[in-house]
């Protein structure tokens, strides 16, 4: 779990088309911006993750 997020709880790299990222479980709180940033190829799969008190789950930028 992730308390108090500042820019981003996770960051994915994502080098190929095609490649799948999981995220299971877990959460985070208080996350101003956003929880997931996902900077590159392929898929994100998140299941069964909490956020409260955010700005946005997920933000792709690749």
């Amino acid at each position: 779990w992730f308390e108090d997020v500042c820019e981003d709880a996770i960051t994915v790299r994502g080098d190929s088309e095609g490649q799948e990222s999981w995220i299971i479980g877990g959460g985070a709180y208080h996350a101003g911006d956003k929880v997931v940033q996902h900077n590159g190829c392929g898929t994100v799969n998140i299941i069964n993750f909490y956020a409260e008190d955010y700005g946005k789950v997920y933000r792709s930028c690749g």
